[in-house]
């Protein structure tokens, strides 16, 4: 096994993941995994520093916006987390990374609060959106399997849509959200009822 690490630096242009450009610095790292047979690279494996990722993007944009929405006296920030968390699902690099996005949430809660910014989480389950529908997936479920898996386990028994994590976004940033702070909105048809 032969293992690569890569750091990258630079400063945050373009749109990324549909984010307009922040000017500001940033950093990325990534890992390759390779497993070598005979002097031969046979299978990789890929992974993003989604911890960086995902707790850059979330500090980074509520210190850019913060100030203007502290001067104002009134304010949102709603990252997206996942409800992966509170599941047995095994992909511990994303599923980290979404509990820090989760704890990231809280934590600007607890500073911002006396601000009347409020910061709160969706956290979807699966949903049906072109990104995921159209993913490979080599050796693991097709997409209906997967649908099939999950809505089993949900309250609500039908997949869930992008409309459906737009609805919770709504609500957490509008006016009746005044008093809800700090909180992780799941909105995946009662899969995480249980916290399991």
């Amino acid at each position: 096994m032969v293992a690569v690490r890569a750091v990258s630096r630079g400063k945050h242009t373009g749109e990324p993941l549909g984010v307009e450009d922040t000017g500001r610095e940033v950093e990325l790292r990534a890992a390759d995994f390779h497993q070598v047979v005979d002097g031969r690279i046979v299978r990789t494996w890929h992974l993003e520093d989604y911890f960086s990722i995902a707790t850059q993007l979330g500090l980074e944009f509520t210190r850019a916006f913060a100030p203007g929405m502290r001067a104002a006296g009134w304010g949102r920030v709603v990252n997206t987390g996942s409800g992966i968390t509170l599941t047995r699902n095994r992909d511990l690099a994303y599923k980290t990374s979404k509990g820090t996005v989760h704890g990231l949430t809280r934590a600007l809660a607890n500073g911002l609060g006396d601000s009347g910014i409020t910061v709160n989480a969706t956290a979807p389950g699966l949903v049906a959106t072109q990104g995921f529908l159209g993913r490979a997936r080599p050796g693991g479920p097709t997409t209906d399997e997967a649908f099939a898996c999950v809505t089993a386990l949900q309250t609500i028994e039908r997949q869930s849509v992008a409309a459906d994590l737009g609805n919770a976004l709504g609500l957490l940033v509008s006016d009746d959200a005044d008093f809800i702070t700090g909180q992780i909105l799941h909105g995946d048809g009662g899969m995480t009822r249980t916290g399991a």
